[in-house]
Order: structure tokens, then C-alpha cells, then sequence
């Protein structure tokens, strides 16, 4: 049978996390680092009439990471340790015709890990959880001191920081927001470094019970990621990295 007028054929190279060639990217972005960040099975898609461009982001290198962008914390730039240490942004995002990688090899991959980071942390952009606006100026006033704390090593092994409140309704000040927290640890985690990341969930526990409004109903936990439940999923929302809080 006939190949279709418009088959396609993408080197298997070319997937998720493949590292675009430095002549490949345009005027503005020389120097950086582009990483195709479409979903491989779309990069492989024989189809260019189904798939015309590929999605990639344009990467800067930095001299070090900043902590509040580890870990997908921060919804619009994610920095990766590296090496190199790279800072990726959702202003940086960028389109490409997919025909160009029929006849070229990518310059390098992205390890899985930093992969997964990445696309995660892109689909995070349009999944944030929107609390009510009453829940987040009671808490707006201690934002900076819970940015401080999830810099610290206990923050960088929390890998979510969760929480479940009594509603999602708008409350008059007169009625307060009952909260349960939980913070998701890797299953590997060593149990002292176990113990500092539920010494922290205590601290942020504290500051939030101590905002006007707010209650910290039982003892908050930590969780194996493994533990984690699609019923818990489904109590708990992920509380970012607070990173809208004093933008309201």
C-alpha cells in the first residue's frame, strides 16, 4: 500500500524531552537551550497534516537554581538542577514545523526524571486549584514566611504540600475555614529526613492556625507517595507553592 501524500517519518530519537540543535533556534534565542516538550507519541505522528508543528521551550542557563522554582512550586518558571542548572519559563514557550526534524538528530535528551518534572509541570499551568478568595487573604499575611520555610532542605523533600478544607463557599468573616494538611514525601526519604519534612508540615500548621480565620482541625501527616489514594486525591488539593497570593 501506498504511503499517504503527507507521511512523515521522525527519526525515533525525536521524543518528549529531546534537546533541539543550537542552529535550530531563532534570532533572540541564541544561547539557550531548546527542549521539545510535545508529547512524543505527537512528534512521531506520521501525519503532518494531524500534527504540522511541535511545541518546545526555550531554555536559559542559569548559574544555580532558585529553590522556589524547584519541584514545579512555581506555576509560570521551573529551574532544573542539571547539570546544567536550567530555567524554563511559560513566556519561553515556542512553536516549530515538525518537517524540519525529519532530517536532523536531536542534540542530547533530558533525563526521565527532569521529563516528567516538565510535563507536569506544563499541564499544572491550566489544573491549579482555585480556593476561595476569602481562604486566600486570610492567609495572604504569612506567605513570605511559608516561601521561607519550603526553602529549606525539609521544603526541597516535600514533594507536595496538600491541603482539605471544610468548604470551597466563600465564608463572612465570622465563620472559619476548618483545614487538614498533608505533605507527600518520595517512598525512598530517609526517616530522619522524614522526620524534618513533618517537623515543617508542623510549622506551617502553626502559621496558618494563626491567621484569623483559619483552623487547623487534627494533626497534619505525612504521606508516602506511595500511601496517596485517589479518595485522598480526591479530599485534598495541592497548595502550590502560594505563589498568587499577595497578586490578588
Amino acid at each position: 500500500m501506498p504511503e499517504a501524500a503527507d507521511s512523515l517519518r521522525i527519526p525515533e530519537s525525536w521524543r518528549q524531552g529531546a534537546i533541539l540543535p543550537s542552529d535550530l533556534l531563532p534570532e533572540g534565542d541564541e544561547g539557550r537551550i531548546g527542549i521539545a516538550v510535545s508529547h512524543s507519541c505527537d512528534l512521531a505522528n506520521p501525519s503532518l497534516e494531524k500534527e504540522p508543528t511541535f511545541e518546545w521551550i526555550a531554555a536559559e542557563r542559569i548559574p544555580k537554581p532558585d529553590n522556589y522554582c524547584l519541584r514545579g512550586r512555581n506555576p509560570r518558571q521551573l529551574d532544573l538542577e542539571g547539570p546544567p542548572p536550567l530555567r524554563l519559563s511559560m513566556a519561553d514557550r515556542r512553536w516549530g514545523r515538525r518537517e524540519i526534524l525529519a532530517s536532523i538528530q536531536p542534540a542530547g535528551h533530558l533525563g526521565q526524571a527532569e521529563i516528567d518534572l516538565v510535563s507536569e509541570w506544563m499541564a499544572r499551568r491550566y489544573q491549579r486549584v482555585a480556593f476561595p478568595t476569602a481562604f486566600n487573604k486570610r492567609r495572604a499575611s504569612i506567605a513570605n514566611k511559608v516561601r521561607t520555610k519550603l526553602g529549606t532542605q525539609a521544603g526541597r523533600d516535600m514533594l507536595g504540600l496538600w491541603i482539605a478544607l471544610s468548604t470551597d463557599d466563600e465564608l463572612p468573616d465570622s465563620e472559619p475555614y476548618l483545614a487538614h494538611l498533608m505533605a507527600t514525601v518520595a517512598d525512598d526519604l530517609s526517616v530522619g529526613s522524614r522526620n524534618a519534612v513533618e517537623t515543617l508540615l508542623f510549622e506551617i500548621g502553626d502559621k496558618l492556625g494563626e491567621c484569623e480565620g483559619i483552623e487547623i482541625a487534627d494533626t497534619p501527616g505525612v504521606a508516602l507517595e506511595s500511601e496517596v489514594t485517589i479518595t485522598i486525591l480526591n479530599r485534598y488539593a495541592r497548595m502550590e507553592d502560594w505563589d498568587d497570593l499577595s497578586r490578588g
